[in-house]
């Protein structure tokens, strides 16, 4: 009889603690961190998360802290970093939080903060292209200078006078060739376009610079799906630093079906992975009229919108 007592005792407080949240699986807790990733908004937080424990703000920066106490006791803290109500950093540890580098400024969780949308940079304040002109120079290597250059490129459109000061950032041809592929769609003054031409040092960087300029989008040939299965396999068996530069090299002169576009976006991981993939595809595009199919592979909104308005670059 008191061991049947004992069994109702626990059942009672199981049920109790769970009902207030407070177990949480090893399982449950993994398949939090996996669904966590730059970019995210403050919104989809809270929906994946719920509202924090605390909240901390320091120099623009706001930080979130999450407590996740499992049946054990145990206890895995959960810190995300924001900037303009995007997802800059996040970690996870277990035991309690450490003596935070500033205070915290509320205790108890604020109401869901709206999803704002992305404010687009202007192409005609100088002031936020200089400030973006002077973040590409600083970085010392080129894939950090072209990675600013393709955040960039999803949210602003540029004139060719400011792609000339972009490309110029970097020393040779090639690297400017790789710039202008990025750049290149954003362009909203064509009839200039001779400008970026002329930036270029040798006549073989200027030719590949008017191929680029001039591409004809749906002159190559479909892939044939077996074709993107032998591309799809070479990708995901690459090193994740290799995988775009293989997939540039499939698409030169090729076209693809937003169903072949789909199974190439399987492979990575997070939206802004994604979205990188698409920035190569996106212009190889062949039946714009599926879109949807590549729009839905993205996890959140954020990440729809923003495949969305690259589609649209080349889709009109």
């Amino acid at each position: 009889m008191k061991n049947l007592m004992k069994a109702i005792t626990m059942a009672t407080l199981l049920v109790a603690m769970t009902s207030c949240r407070l177990y949480d699986t090893a399982g449950q807790r993994a398949q939090l961190m996996e669904n966590l990733h730059e970019g995210m908004t403050k919104r989809e937080v809270v929906d994946l998360l719920g509202n924090p424990e605390f909240k901390r703000s320091n120099n623009g920066i706001e930080q979130w802290e999450f407590h996740k106490i499992h049946f054990s006791g145990a206890v895995t803290t959960i810190l995300l970093d924001f900037q303009h109500d995007k997802v800059i950093s996040f970690n996870s540890y277990a035991g309690a939080t450490p003596s935070p580098a500033y205070p915290p400024i509320a205790i108890c969780p604020p109401a869901p903060v709206e999803e704002r949308p992305s404010l687009a940079y202007p192409t005609d304040d100088q002031a936020w292209f200089q400030e973006l002109y002077q973040k590409v120079k600083d970085k010392p290597f080129k894939d950090e200078r072209l990675k600013i250059l393709r955040e960039a490129a999803r949210q602003s459109d540029f004139t060719c006078d400011e792609i000339v000061q972009l490309m110029k950032i970097f020393n040779f041809d090639d690297e400017r060739l790789e710039a202008l592929v990025i750049l290149e769609p954003t362009i909203i003054d064509r009839e200039n376009t001779d400008r970026i031409v002329d930036s270029m040092t040798f006549i073989s960087g200027e030719e590949k610079a008017k191929n680029i300029l001039n591409k004809k989008h749906h002159s190559g040939r479909l892939y044939s799906d077996g074709e993107i299965n032998v591309l799809y396999e070479k990708v995901k068996d690459a090193f994740s630093f290799d995988q775009l530069k293989i997939l540039q090299t499939g698409m030169n002169g090729r076209n693809i079906t937003c169903k072949q576009c789909v199974k190439l976006l399987s492979i990575c991981d997070f939206d802004n992975e994604r979205i990188k993939f698409l920035q190569v595809m996106a212009p190889h595009i062949y039946d714009c009229h599926n879109r949807q199919l590549i729009i839905d592979t993205m996890s959140f909104a954020s990440g729809k919108d923003e495949a969305r308005q690259l589609i649209e670059r080349y889709c009109k």
